[in-house]
């Protein structure tokens, strides 16, 4: 996989916040590889989520994201969806995934992104 100068792009904003907040997390980690590599190996390492939030532009990389992540976030946890409204693999992947759960409210973060609230 070619990693492209836009994959680096998040990473200095963080970077930048964990700066600017003083914040000492050792949680994180940077992986450049496809979720599928990543997530079905690592998932057992990332305990609890109270914010998951991913930018995951095709179908499979948003369906792998909620499938193998969406069980650890918590009660009352927020599951925010970047790319919602631009692509169209990501929108029918949450579709799809939102159809097995109970009725939840989608809100709209900006024109690019949806949220909600776990129940």
């Amino acid at each position: 996989m070619g990693i492209d100068a836009e994959v680096g792009q998040p990473w200095r904003r963080v970077d930048r916040y964990r700066r600017r907040y003083r914040c000492g997390c050792r949680r994180i980690a940077r992986e450049h590889r496809w979720f599928e590599q990543t997530l079905a190996a690592d998932k057992s390492t990332v305990g609890t989520i109270a914010l998951l939030r991913f930018d995951g532009d095709l179908y499979e990389s948003a369906r792998v994201c909620l499938e193998q992540l969406y069980g650890q976030v918590v009660p009352g946890g927020i599951v925010v969806i970047d790319d919602y409204f631009q692509y169209q693999g990501c929108r029918r992947a949450v579709d799809e995934f939102m159809r097995q759960l109970p009725p939840t409210m989608l809100h709209p973060v900006d024109s690019n992104a949806i949220y909600w609230i776990k129940s």
